[in-house]
């Protein structure tokens, strides 16, 4: 079960001002004083503040806006033991806290334990009578404490996170105002929690890749240490050693490379993989259904020769002697409207055609994208790898409220077959591609001659486009150059486009890696250059230029 983000209208209901009524200025002050602590909320996950202080914060904030008076408590899964460790409760009794810290989740344990167990709310209007809380109905009125309404903080997909409960002091049925605040609280948690256990993994993934570099770093050492003794003791290969020292410290700078992209180049990894295994699979049931297309449409042209014969013949002088039969073929011919189905079928079973013909080639996009059997360089066609790409990325380039329709003009050259890793360079392009899509689309919202009135005529006329060229250059070179007429780049930052972790896009947008990432494909492993031209609110340039042959390499 999901929640999606409330709207604070939908806690203060606002229909007086429909009716041409003033709303209540209490009305306001709490619309602006919710919008003002879901903000701050959201601050504080977007910020990485302790788990504890954005549950803290949290339940203030909702018993603040309650019905009546309520206390709020979260409580977070302890996946090892099953059982439920105390979150955050500002309002309730420490002692009541430390008490209910670790009890269990099943189906009669409380509100919370209940709510954990079954993944749903659970409503307790009286805790002095309800047989949940038979075991901590004593705790719970010792310490004042009478309705509780109890909630399962769940992920995406699925799994309990923890529960978040609202005490009253007295008997109580939620109000739907409540109930609507809870929704509300429950969403935000599972925000910061999922935040707060994304942060917690990817913290132990660093430590260990930390403890591995390290480990590596001191396997290198010794190796240098080995090697310095060995120049001592052998001063006529003393510059043999001394080029081997360099060599381990270039491995030294490449592991501290490594440590800058390693992420995304595994993200991405795992992308080609679950790629070209969805390809794979949707591959094979396609080709069954293409490959029988033929055969139905051959049977069905069969049977539509005989019935168009057993109807002739019922037309026929010779069918007098069968008035049954002819009564009968007549009866079904005017049912099944038959001219209509002997023109319609054929159309129909041209249209599953094309449709099973473009999902083949939409999976063939795929797969050449992927890439994922080719670990060495091999002779590819550029231009197959740039059209799966453009392939990938249709759905972007359709026309939306918040973007313009995108043109791609392709001018390909005359070239030869490209030694290169199809996947990585395949990366490149969707890099680049996707930059310039959202350039446009940036262009499309904010450039003040075509976005600034959103009533204006001139917006509607701004068309995005992509220019892709290639052209066979002397020296056995190829060139690719890809043309947008985004927003451009101001001149501030053309500087940093290649640093890693630079990035113009808000935080949770972007990594910063794309650009760093596809200059070290080109430059370091096919030997070419990537450069750029970028002209403010008129559109950027990259420019790939490589080798057509590796040299030195194994093909």
């Amino acid at each position: 079960m999901q929640f999606s983000p409330l709207q604070v209208a939908d806690l203060y209901p606002v229909s007086d001002s429909v009716q041409g009524k003033t709303i209540p200025l209490i009305y306001h002050q709490n619309l602006v004083a919710l919008a003002d602590g879901q903000n701050h909320i959201l601050e504080l996950i977007a910020q990485g503040q302790p788990l504890e202080t954005v549950l803290t914060e949290l339940a203030l904030l909702i018993e603040a806006h309650t019905s009546c008076q309520t206390f709020c408590a979260f409580l977070l899964l302890e996946a090892e033991t099953q059982r439920l460790r105390h979150g955050a409760a500002p309002s309730l009794p420490p002692d009541y806290n430390q008490c209910i810290d670790g009890i269990p989740i099943g189906p009669a344990v409380g509100s919370c334990g209940t709510a954990a167990y079954h993944k749903a709310s659970v409503i307790v209007e009286d805790i002095a009578i309800d047989p949940l809380w038979a075991e901590f109905r004593d705790l719970a009125i010792g310490f004042g404490l009478r309705a509780c309404w109890s909630t399962p903080i769940l992920s995406c997909e699925g799994q309990v996170l923890g529960t978040f409960a609202m005490y009253n002091p007295f008997p109580h049925r939620p109000h739907p105002h409540d109930r609507k605040l809870l929704i509300k609280a429950t969403y935000l948690a599972r925000v910061a929690i999922e935040r707060h256990q994304t942060e917690k993994a990817l913290q132990a993934a660093n430590e260990d890749l930390e403890r591995q570099v390290t480990k590596r770093t001191q396997d290198l050492q010794l190796v240098v240490t080995r090697l310095q003794r060995e120049m001592q003791e052998r001063k006529r290969v003393e510059d043999q050693l001394r080029q081997r020292t360099i060599e381990l410290e270039a491995t030294l700078d490449e592991l501290k490379k490594a440590q800058l992209w390693m992420v995304q180049s595994e993200k991405m990894s795992s992308l080609g993989q679950l790629v070209a295994g969805m390809a794979h699979e949707i591959n094979n049931p396609v080709n069954f259904i293409h490959g029988n297309l033929n055969h139905v449409q051959s049977h069905v042209e069969l049977l539509l020769g005989w019935t168009e014969k057993l109807r002739n013949w019922a037309q026929s002088s010779s069918c007098a002697k069968h008035p049954e039969l002819v009564r009968m073929i007549a009866d079904l011919d005017e049912e099944s409207d038959f001219e209509f189905i002997q023109e319609d079928l054929p159309k129909i079973l041209s249209s599953m055609n094309l449709g099973t013909e473009r999902i083949r080639q939409i999976i063939l996009s795929l797969r050449n994208f992927s890439r994922m059997d080719e670990a060495c360089y091999k002779p590819v066609n550029i231009h197959e790898g740039i059209d799966s790409t453009l392939a990938i990325l249709q759905h972007r380039m359709k026309a939306a409220p918040d973007h313009p329709e995108i043109q791609v003009k392709c001018d390909y050259g005359d070239l030869p077959a490209v030694e290169c890793y199809a996947s990585n360079l395949n990366q490149v392009f969707m890099n680049l591609l996707a930059n310039a899509i959202e350039a446009i689309t940036e262009k499309y919202q904010v450039d003040p001659l075509d976005a600034t009135n959103p009533d204006s005529s001139v917006r509607g006329q701004f068309k995005g486009c992509i220019e892709i060229q290639t052209r066979l250059l002397r020296g056995d070179r190829v060139q690719i150059q890809i043309t947008d007429n985004g927003v451009g780049m101001p001149d501030s930052i053309q500087s940093q486009i290649f640093n890693p972790f630079f990035t113009t896009k808000p935080v949770g947008k972007g990594t910063g890696l794309g650009m760093s990432i596809s200059y070290q494909i080109v430059t370091e492993q096919h030997q070419g250059q990537l450069r750029f031209s970028s002209v403010p609110g008129a559109g950027s340039t990259f420019t790939i230029v490589m080798p057509l042959k590796q040299e030195g390499q194994s093909t």
